[in-house]
């Protein structure tokens, strides 16, 4: 979270998260961005929580299981 929220108010805005991004140089076009943007706001106030943020993480993290079956 520490790499997105640049001004540690606890959630991050849309300019954050493209930051954020670039850092971990994933080059995603704008449109990429405003789309995960959109599907990661889950209460749509244009900024993501810590519990937004987190919960597509566990969501979409592989569990060990699936590392085996690969």
């Amino acid at each position: 979270m520490k790499k997105f929220d640049i001004d540690g108010d606890g959630s991050i805005t849309f300019d954050e998260l493209c930051q954020g991004l670039k850092k971990l140089n994933m080059n995603l076009s704008l449109k990429e961005r405003q789309s995960l943007m959109r599907k990661l706001d889950l209460d749509a106030n244009g900024e993501l929580s810590s519990q937004e943020l987190y919960g597509c993480l566990l969501y979409t993290s592989p569990s060990p299981r699936d590392a085996h079956e690969s």
